[in-house]
């Protein structure tokens, strides 16, 4: 089948996330897994070679090519892509697990304040990475201020210095705290 469609690029796209979704079930030894992974890797480059700029077969074949354990060539890979242009929050978090795994911190670090601005949704699940991403971004101070709007206007040290000076007063209510003019 693959011979008569080509490059039908959607035919190759289902080839490629067949072999790729096979090699995930956990079902095959590891032979058999890894030579699924390296048909899902050809499939994706295949499926590129069609629409080189198409986000999710790019994460598709990092993620790949991660799961295959070519971290080297999978954080080169995310690299180029990132450079080029718009990256969905998927691709970063791959190419952060990457940088994290080969013990790149100073690539991770460098990734996360560039792309942390994709991190800013409160659906489930995104509150934590967000947090990660934050403090890999150099951003996260634990204090939990980097979350409220107003706070990141100021830097890490003033936030922190904040949090350092200020003390936590009780009024009861009805209790006027400040005064137009004060």
């Amino acid at each position: 089948r693959r011979e008569h469609h080509g490059r039908d690029w959607a035919f190759l796209v289902k080839v490629a996330r067949h072999y790729d979704d096979f090699a995930f079930t956990g079902l095959l030894d590891a032979v058999r897994e890894g030579e699924n992974r390296k048909k899902a890797i050809a499939g994706y480059r295949a499926c590129l070679a069609v629409r080189p700029d198409d986000h999710e077969v790019q994460t598709a074949l990092g993620r790949t090519l991660v799961r295959s354990g070519a971290l080297e060539e999978a954080a080169e890979f995310f690299d180029a892509i990132l450079r080029q242009g718009p990256a969905s929050h998927q691709m970063v978090l791959w190419s952060m697990e990457t940088l994290y795994t080969l013990q790149r911190f100073a690539q991770l670090t460098e990734l996360a304040g560039r792309h942390q601005h994709l991190f800013s949704g409160d659906e489930d699940g995104m509150v934590r990475i967000r947090e990660t991403v934050d403090l890999w971004s150099g951003r996260y101070t634990g204090d939990g201020l980097h979350k409220v709007a107003i706070f990141e206007l100021i830097s890490i040290a003033e936030r922190s210095a904040l949090v350092r000076d200020a003390r936590v007063l009780e009024f009861t209510e009805g209790t006027f705290i400040v005064r137009q003019g004060d």
